[in-house]
């Protein structure tokens, strides 16, 4: 280091030396920052996975509703914040209802449970939960297929039947054991 002009060597060096003590306080800064913020992602994914059990244990769902119904979570969640806005919804509330039995059909303050505006994974699960329960997966699945054309299991039915689902002899394209909401299709998609 050049000795500044009106600094003895001992001023000299005692500058230097407190110059290299704040990089060194500075790292070693950024190195526990960077520590905590490792250990703050892992037990949040530690706890993701655990709420996910949870999940899946107060609400079962087949593996192809568990698919289904995620995959409807993550295109609604257009800005992907892992929680559905009432604006999100407004839209797929009516697109579902519109092939959802009446009996099955909800409410925003239904899924909203704990009343902050937005509705979370665990709620969005348990109202589709409650959907299956009210008239059964194979009506939800086929619900979700004909709602929403860029679905996954929309996509793959479509491409089995060779056209579109919103063609009124849809289900003439299919092998008897498809029509009527039958299973075989969305088992293949999954497959």
């Amino acid at each position: 280091m050049p000795i500044t002009p009106g600094l003895d060597s001992r001023d000299a060096f005692e500058a230097a030396t407190s110059a290299q003590e704040q990089r060194l306080a500075a790292e070693q800064e950024k190195t526990r920052v960077a520590e905590e913020e490792a250990e703050a992602r892992a037990l949040a994914a530690k706890k993701a996975l655990a709420d996910e059990r949870e999940l899946r244990e107060l609400y079962p769902l087949s593996e192809i509703c568990e698919k289904a119904i995620s995959d409807l979570f993550r295109l609604i969640d257009k800005n992907d914040n892992k929680q559905i806005e009432f604006l999100e919804h407004k839209d797929v509330a009516k697109k579902l209802h519109s092939f959802t039995m009446p009996l099955a059909r909800w409410k925003w303050e239904e899924k909203d449970t704990d009343g902050d505006g937005k509705i979370s994974v665990k709620e969005w699960r348990a109202a589709m939960h409650e959907i299956k329960v009210r008239s059964g997966e194979e009506h939800l699945l086929w619900a979700i297929i004909r709602s929403f054309d860029e679905h996954p299991l929309a996509v793959e039915a479509r491409r089995q039947a060779g056209g579109s689902l919103a063609d009124p002899s849809f289900n003439m394209h299919l092998p008897p054991e498809m029509r009527h909401g039958g299973m075989g299709i969305i088992t293949e998609a999954l497959n």
